[in-house]
C-alpha cells in the first residue's frame, strides 16, 4: 500500500466491524452483525483473518475513486453479490460465502481456492462499482465494460494474485455444473467463456508473466495468438485510456 497508509484499527460500530482507514483510501471493510449460526461463523473467520481488509488493501493501492466505496459483507435472504450505488457499497451476502464453502468441501485440491472464488465473485461487484463510479465508457454494455476492467486490475496485481482468482472461480464452476443457473451468475451472465476472455486480455498484456493462464487451459492454444491485439484494443481503447488517469 502506499506508505502514507496508517496501520489500520478495528472499531465495533452500531454492532458492525469497521475498518478506520486514511481518507485517501476509498475503499473499506465493513462485517454487518450476523444472526444466523452459519453466517456468524463465516462474519467471526473473516474479522479474525481480515479478509475483506485486505482485499480492500489491494484494491486502494490500485485504482483511486472520486468517493469511498464500503465492501460489506452481511445477512440477506439470497446468495449474492451486489453494487448498490445508491449506498456506495458493494455487498456479499454470507450466504454467498457460505454456498461456495460448502461446495468445495474439505479435499485440499479445492478447499484451498474457496477463498479466492470469493475474492473473484466481489471483485466482478467491485468492478461494477469502478464502472459506475469512474463513468467508465461501456458501448457495447456494462458486462463487457467490467469484464475488460477486471482483466487491466488482475494485470496489476500480476499473476500470483490473479491466478488464485481465476483458479478459485474457474474451481467453483467444476464442482458445480449448475452454476450457470445461481441467481448472481445468471444474473451477470457469468460463463466459463467469459472468465477465458479475461484471461486472453491478461495473457496478451504479457505472455511471459501470465503464462500460468495458458498452463490452467484458460487460454485456449486457438485463441492464444489473438489475445495480444485483444489486450491492445482494450488498453488503447477508451475505456483503457480513462481508467489510466485514477489508476
Amino acid at each position: 500500500m502506499r506508505q502514507a497508509l496508517v496501520v489500520l484499527r478495528v472499531l465495533l460500530f452500531a454492532g458492525a466491524v469497521l475498518v478506520a482507514v486514511p481518507a485517501h483510501a476509498q475503499f473499506r471493510a465493513e462485517h454487518a452483525p450476523a444472526t444466523d449460526p452459519a453466517s456468524l461463523r463465516i462474519r467471526q473467520a473473516n474479522v479474525r483473518d481480515e479478509h475483506m481488509v485486505h482485499f480492500a488493501e489491494r484494491l486502494n493501492r490500485w485504482v483511486n475513486l472520486p468517493r469511498p466505496v464500503t465492501l460489506r459483507m452481511m445477512e440477506c435472504p439470497t446468495s449474492a453479490v451486489r453494487w448498490v450505488p445508491a449506498e456506495q457499497v458493494v455487498e456479499v451476502c454470507y450466504r454467498m460465502a457460505i454456498r461456495v464453502f460448502s461446495l468445495m468441501g474439505a479435499a485440499d485440491s479445492t478447499a484451498r481456492v474457496a477463498g479466492p472464488a470469493i475474492e473473484f465473485l466481489l471483485f466482478h461487484g467491485v468492478a461494477h462499482a469502478i464502472v459506475d463510479e469512474l463513468d467508465l465508457p461501456a458501448p457495447a454494455g456494462e458486462e463487457q465494460a467490467v469484464d475488460e476492467l477486471a482483466a487491466l486490475l488482475l494485470i496489476h496485481t500480476g499473476p500470483r494474485f490473479g491466478s488464485l482468482l481465476v483458479e478459485g472461480v474457474t474451481t467453483l464452476q467444476r464442482v458445480d455444473p449448475r452454476w450457470a443457473e445461481w441467481e448472481f451468475a445468471a444474473a451477470h451472465g457469468l460463463t466459463a467463456e467469459r472468465f477465458q476472455t479475461i484471461a486472453c486480455i491478461a495473457y496478451g498484456a504479457n505472455p511471459q508473466v501470465f503464462g500460468v493462464y495458458r498452463e490452467m487451459g484458460l487460454v485456449p492454444a486457438a485463441r492464444a495468438g489473438s489475445c495480444g491485439a485483444a489486450y491492445r484494443r482494450v488498453a488503447a481503447g477508451a475505456l483503457g485510456r480513462r481508467l489510466e488517469r485514477y489508476m
